[in-house]
């Protein structure tokens, strides 16, 4: 069972506060971090942009593999990748990918970003304050997680191809003005 690091047999003890305080600045911190990082823009690279969705698979095999449950509730969290798929390409369009100077940048969608953070909120709460042995609790946190993939991965796709037509039409304005 996956059971808290911060839960404790005296459950009002002044260390359990210090515990959760310290929890919430660090998802604080991580959350701050997205967001800036998702609305000022970053330099794109493919490596970057796969990196998210490649960490939420390995999250969701790990726990789908690893927390108890039936196999009709891994495979109910799994068709959400479909439904988070078609969300994250929609509003992923709103994602750009544009040049500064001589760099290809890019900025999330505020949407993408803000789904999956409450996405990633939703699952910690589950997975760190609630009694995470209900298997149905098990379920929401497998669920939100393949929900989130679906979302970025929707998000990933409209990026890449954004970023090769931006290359490939500079590729292509060179050739022109080199002629």
């Amino acid at each position: 069972m996956f059971v808290s690091a911060f839960t404790t047999q005296n459950s009002n003890s002044g260390s359990d506060v210090y515990s959760y305080i310290l929890l919430i600045a660090i998802f604080g911190l991580i959350i701050y971090r997205r967001i800036k990082r998702g609305i000022n823009g970053r330099p794109y690279s493919f490596r970057r942009i796969i990196t998210t969705p490649i960490i939420y698979s390995l999250l969701l095999v790990y726990f789908l593999a690893v927390l108890y449950s039936f196999i009709i509730y891994d495979f109910i969290a799994l068709i959400l990748i479909i439904p988070g798929f078609i969300v994250g390409d929609r509003i992923g369009s709103l994602s750009t990918v544009y040049w500064e100077g001589k760099v290809l940048m890019y900025k999330r969608s505020t949407m993408v970003l803000f789904l999956t953070l409450m996405l990633y909120f939703i699952r910690i709460v589950l997975e760190f304050v609630v009694n995470t042995t209900n298997i149905y609790l098990l379920t929401a946190v497998n669920a939100s997680l393949a929900l989130s993939l679906g979302i970025l991965i929707g998000e990933f796709l409209h990026l890449k191809t954004s970023a090769r037509e931006l290359l490939l039409n500079q590729t292509s304005n060179e050739g022109i003005n080199n002629a």
